[in-house]
């Protein structure tokens, strides 16, 4: 079985090579949505910057941190 983190590796791969995305994910088995990196991975100090508030402000809800 190979895990999820592979198959991205191998349409990342595909896309820079020239192939679409629709095409690459149909080829290696996987669901374009899951193919895509999710904004908590592409900006960690956002995160970061989110869970230190939310923990100094416990009573904030996540729209009061957000904005």
């Amino acid at each position: 079985m190979v895990s999820l983190a592979a198959k991205r590796r191998v349409v990342v791969h595909l896309i820079a090579k020239g192939f679409a995305r629709r095409f690459s994910c149909r080829l290696v088995g996987l669901s374009r949505n899951a193919s895509r990196t999710h904004r908590a991975e592409r900006r960690p100090e956002l995160r970061e910057r989110t869970v230190k508030l939310s923990e100094e402000h416990p009573r904030f809800g996540f729209r009061r941190i957000h904005a």
